[in-house]
C-alpha cells in the first residue's frame, strides 16, 4: 500500500501572541507583554506531530516582521511548512489576559481582520487539491470559517476533498462568539458534519450554542444526526463522552495538579486524535490518548506552550484513562401505550384492515405507509394494512413487540425529522404463514393488494417477460397453489379463494421499479392462474373483478443501521427497535384504475395520472439509471456510500454526461416536470451524506436492474447511428464490479454487492482469455442485456474497451474514455 505524503494536515491560522503578565483592566504603562507564537490550527499541528504524526500546516503567514520568526517556531515543532505560503497582509494577533470572562475562559483581545488567514479562499484548496487529496487526515476547528467568507469556503472544500479521497476528517467546533454569532457557527457545522468522521464540541455553553441542549448524551445524539461518523463531548475538565454512532463510552480526564494554563488543550485533544487515528489506532485507544494529551498540556502557558511528547502521553492514556462502555439514559420501549403518553399528533390505528401488503420491508415502510397515513388524517375509512414479510422475521417481531409500530426518520444533512406513520392492523411471515396471508387477501374487507417484492420477487423469466415456469418455486407453487411460496402465486392464490366465494373486486397495485408494472403484474398474474385447474374460470373473475393500475415510486431509503436506531430514538424519547430511515423527497404517481376504491393518497402528494408511463421512464432511467452508474464507479473507486461517490468529480461528471447525452433523449419529460430543476434536485439527493445510502446496496441486482434501465434506451441510440458511451460505461463497470478477471484486486467494497448473476459471471471470468472475451460472452453468449443489444457488436466493442480502462487505469481514466467519444 502507497504510503500518503502526510499523515495529518491542520489548517487553520497561525497567531501571534502578546501575553500580559497582568489583569488587563489593572495594566499601566509600562506593563511586560510576553511574544510567542499559537492559534487553533498551530496547536492542533504541534500536538498532531507530537504524537508522531508527519504533519502540515495549511495556511497563508503574513508578509509582515514577524512572519519570519513564525515559521521558525512552527517548524521547531516539527510541523512541516510546506503548504503555507506569504500574503501581503499582517499576521492576525491577540492580547491574552489572565482575567476570565464570564464563560470562565481566559479573556481575549483579537486583531484578526483583514489578517494574512482571511485570505484562505477556494482557489487555495483547488490549488493543493493534490496533498489534500492524498492526506490520511484533515483537522480543522470553526474559527477557521469564521475568519471570513472565503476561509469559510476554503474550510468546507478542504473538508469535502478529504472526505471524498476517503480521509479523515475531525472537526472542532471551538465556538468564539467574539469572531461569529451562533446563527453562523451553526450553519458552519451543519454544512461540514456529513464530511466529518469525527466532531469534538465542549459542553456546555458550545452544545448549548451550537447544538441547543447542555446534556452530553442529546448533544452527541444531534451531532451525529447532522451526519458526523463519531461524536466526542468534552465536559470541562471532567470527562469525555465518545459515541460511534453504535456504541458509548465515557472516561474521565485525569487531573493534572500541575496545571498552569487551559489555553489550546482541547486543540491538543483534536491533533492527538486525528493524529493517532491516521496512524492507525482505533477510534477507543486514540480518543484516550488525546484525553491524555490534553491533561497534560496544560502544564505550560499558551497553546503550544507545553506540548507532551508521545511517551509521556501514551503512558498517561495506559495508567490513567479507561473508556467505559456506557450508554445513553435508557427510554421506554415504543408501544400503544408510551406513544399515547407522549400526546403525539399522529393516528393512532386505523379501525380497519382493507389493505394487505407483500414485502414488509424499509421502502414500503417510509413510503405507501406514510401516503396511507396521510389519507387516514384527512378521511377516515377501512385503510388499515396488513403487511406481510417474506421470509425475515427480524421486522415483524420488532413490530410486534411494539404494538405494530415504528418511526420513519426523514434525515437531510444538517437536520433529521421523525414521524409514526401507524397504520398497520397486523404483520406476519408469507413463509411462516401461507394460509393466513392467502385468508387475508381473500377477505371481502381486503380491497387493495400492494407489492414492494423488488424485481427478483415477480419471477419472471428474462428472454421472455413472462412467468418464469423453469423456477423451482413457480413449479412448486402451481403444484401446491393453497401454500404459495412467490408473491404471484400468493396473490392468484388470494384471487381463487376470493372468487370461490364470490368475494367483491379487488386491485393489485405492483410498487416496484418495472417499467409499466401494473401489466406485468396482470400478465404474471394471469399466465399463473391460467395453469391452475379451472383456471378459465378464475381468468373470467380476475377479468371482471380484478384492477391492476401502474404506479411510479420515487424515494432513497436505505438500510437501517444502528446509527438510524440512535438516532431515531433520540427523536421520540422512546426506544424504537424497528425505524426506517428516508430522504425527505418522496413521489408516488399512480394510474385511477382502482375497482373497489382506495384511500385519498393524494392528502400526502401522491399523484393520479393518465401518463404514469412517462413518470415510469423519467425516473428509472434519470433517477435509477444515472444511480447504478454512481454505484458501480464508487465501488471501484472505493466507496461505500453514494454520497461519497458522487463527491468524486469524475464520478459527477459521468452521471451528469449519461443522464444528458444517453438518458434524457430518449424520453418525453412530462409536461407537469421542471426538467432543469427535477435534475437539480436529482444531484441534491444523490448528494445527501446524512443518509448513507450504500452503494452496494443499489448496484445489487444488476442483471435485473440493468434491463429495465439501459437497454431500451441504448437501442434507441443504436438503432439511429448513435454510440451511447456512458450507458456501455454502466455495463462494464457493473461487469468489472461482478466479474472481475483471475488475480484481479477491487476495493473491498464490491464484494457486498449481491446479485443472482454472479456466480453465473463469475465462471466466465475464470475461463475468460481477456476482458474482450468476457464481455463478448456476457452480452452474446449468455444474453445478460437481452438478445438484441448483445448482437449490437459494436456496443460490445465498445463495453469492452472500457472494461479493460478499467481494469488496467482505473475507474477515472474509463470516464475520460468515455467522455471522448
Amino acid at each position: 500500500m502507497t504510503r500518503r505524503p502526510y499523515d495529518v494536515i491542520a489548517i487553520g491560522e497561525v497567531l501571534v501572541e502578546l501575553r500580559s503578565e497582568a489583569p488587563l483592566r489593572r495594566a499601566r504603562h509600562g506593563t511586560a507583554l510576553r511574544l510567542s507564537f499559537s492559534g487553533d490550527a498551530l496547536n492542533a499541528a504541534a500536538a498532531s506531530a507530537a504524537a508522531g504524526a508527519r504533519t502540515a500546516l495549511l495556511t497563508a503567514v503574513g508578509d509582515d516582521e514577524l512572519g519570519a520568526p513564525l515559521l521558525e517556531h512552527v517548524r521547531a515543532l516539527d510541523v512541516d511548512t510546506s503548504l503555507v505560503w506569504r500574503a501581503a497582509r499582517p499576521n492576525g494577533a491577540y492580547l491574552l489576559s489572565p482575567d476570565m470572562d464570564a464563560d470562565g475562559e481566559r479573556e481575549f483581545v483579537y486583531w484578526r481582520t483583514g489578517s494574512a488567514a482571511s485570505t484562505l479562499s477556494p482557489g487555495d484548496i483547488e490549488r493543493l487539491s493534490g496533498a489534500l487529496s492524498s492526506a490520511t487526515a484533515l483537522v480543522v476547528t470553526g474559527i477557521t470559517p469564521a475568519l471570513s467568507p472565503s476561509a469559510r469556503d476554503a474550510t468546507l472544500a478542504a473538508a469535502r476533498l478529504v472526505h471524498s479521497a476517503g480521509g479523515h476528517v475531525t472537526y472542532d467546533p471551538n465556538f468564539r462568539g467574539r469572531l461569529t454569532t451562533a446563527a453562523e457557527a451553526r450553519d458552519v457545522l451543519a454544512a461540514i458534519a456529513p464530511y466529518t468522521a469525527l466532531l469534538t464540541p465542549s459542553s456546555p455553553a458550545e452544545t448549548q450554542a451550537l447544538l441547543g441542549t447542555a446534556d452530553p448524551w442529546k448533544a452527541a445524539t444531534r451531532a451525529l444526526d447532522l451526519g458526523a461518523d463519531a461524536v466526542a463531548v468534552t465536559s470541562g475538565a471532567e470527562s469525555v463522552l465518545l459515541c460511534d454512532g453504535k456504541r458509548w463510552w465515557t472516561a474521565p480526564i485525569p487531573p493534572n495538579p500541575g496545571q498552569v494554563d487551559t489555553t489550546g488543550a482541547g486543540d491538543c485533544f483534536a491533533g492527538t486524535v486525528t493524529a493517532r487515528l491516521a496512524l492507525g489506532d482505533d477510534l477507543g485507544r486514540a480518543v484516550a490518548r488525546g484525553i491524555a494529551a490534553a491533561s497534560l498540556s496544560v502544564s505550560g502557558r499558551g497553546g503550544t506552550g507545553h506540548i507532551p511528547s508521545f511517551a509521556a502521553t501514551a503512558e498517561l492514556a495506559t495508567r490513567h484513562v479507561r473508556l467505559r462502555p456506557a450508554g445513553p439514559p435508557s427510554l421506554p420501549r415504543l408501544s400503544s401505550a408510551t406513544f399515547a403518553a407522549a400526546r403525539r399528533p399522529e393516528r393512532h390505528r386505523p379501525p380497519e384492515p382493507g389493505i394487505v401488503h407483500l414485502g414488509l420491508g424499509n421502502f414500503h415502510r417510509a413510503h405507501q405507509a406514510v401516503y396511507t397515513a396521510a389519507a387516514l388524517a384527512e378521511e377516515d375509512g377501512p385503510w388499515g394494512i396488513v403487511g406481510a414479510a417474506h421470509r425475515s422475521r427480524e421486522v415483524v417481531s420488532a413490530m410486534a413487540a411494539q404494538d405494530l409500530l415504528y418511526s420513519v426518520v426523514q434525515i437531510w444533512p444538517g437536520g433529521a425529522q421523525v414521524e409514526v406513520p401507524a397504520v398497520h392492523t397486523e404483520v406476519l411471515v408469507a413463509a411462516d404463514e401461507p394460509a393466513a396471508l392467502v385468508e387475508r387477501i381473500a377477505a371481502p374487507s381486503t380491497r387493495v393488494v400492494t407489492l414492494t417484492v423488488t424485481e427478483r420477487g415477480y419471477t419472471c423469466a428474462r428472454a421472455s417477460s413472462g412467468l418464469d415456469l423453469d423456477s423451482p418455486l413457480v413449479r412448486h407453487d402451481l403444484a401446491e397453489p393453497d401454500a404459495p411460496r412467490t408473491p404471484i402465486g400468493q396473490i392468484v392464490a388470494g384471487l381463487r379463494a376470493r372468487a370461490r366465494a364470490g368475494g367483491p373486486p379487488i386491485s393489485v397495485v405492483s410498487c416496484d421499479n418495472l417499467g409499466g408494472n401494473g401489466e406485468l403484474t396482470r400478465r404474471l398474474v394471469r399466465e399463473f392462474a391460467a395453469h391452475l385447474p379451472g383456471g378459465d374460470d378464475l381468468l373470467d373473475w380476475i377479468g371482471a373483478n380484478a384492477a391492476f393500475p401502474s404506479t411510479m415510486v420515487d424515494r432513497i431509503v436505505p438500510a437501517t443501521t444502528d446509527r438510524h436506531r440512535a438516532l431515531a430514538s433520540a427523536r421520540l424519547g422512546l426506544d424504537d427497535r424497528a425505524p426506517v430511515p428516508a430522504e425527505p423527497f418522496s413521489m408516488w404517481v399512480l394510474e385511477d384504475a382502482f375497482a373497489a376504491g382506495r384511500p385519498r393518497w393524494e392528502a400526502g402528494g401522491a399523484i393520479f395520472t393518465a401518463d404514469v408511463a412517462g413518470y415510469e421512464l423519467l425516473k428509472l432511467r434519470l433517477l435509477n439509471g444515472t444511480h447504478s452508474l454512481i454505484a458501480y464507479l464508487g465501488l471501484l473507486s472505493g466507496r461505500r456510500t453514494i454520497p461519497e461517490a458522487v463527491a468524486l468529480p469524475f464520478v459527477e461528471s459521468a452521471a451528469r454526461s449519461v443522464l444528458a447525452a444517453d438518458y434524457l433523449p430518449t424520453l418525453t419529460v412530462p409536461a407537469e416536470i421542471e426538467i432543469g430543476e427535477y435534475v437539480g434536485r436529482l444531484f441534491e439527493r444523490f448528494a445527501n451524506s446524512a443518509l448513507g445510502h450504500r452503494t452496494a446496496q443499489v448496484a445489487s441486482d444488476g442483471s435485473l436492474k440493468l434491463p429495465q434501465r439501459l437497454v431500451r434506451p441504448a437501442l434507441d441510440h443504436l438503432g439511429s447511428g448513435r454510440m451511447p458511451h456512458h450507458l456501455a460505461l454502466t455495463v462494464a463497470a457493473y461487469l468489472r464490479c461482478l466479474a472481475p478477471l483471475p488475480g484481479d484486486d477491487l476495493p473491498a467494497a464490491v464484494r457486498d454487492v449481491r446479485d443472482t448473476a454472479r456466480d453465473r459471471l463469475g465462471r466466465l471470468a475464470a475461463t475468460a482469455a481477456d476482458g474482450a472475451g468476457l464481455v463478448r460472452d456476457a452480452l452474446l453468449k449468455e444474453r445478460l442485456l437481452g438478445a438484441e443489444l448483445g448482437e449490437h457488436s459494436e456496443f460490445v466493442r465498445r463495453t469492452a474497451e472500457l472494461y479493460d480502462v478499467l481494469r488496467r487505469h482505473g475507474p477515472e481514466a474509463a470516464v475520460r474514455e468515455a467522455g471522448r467519444g
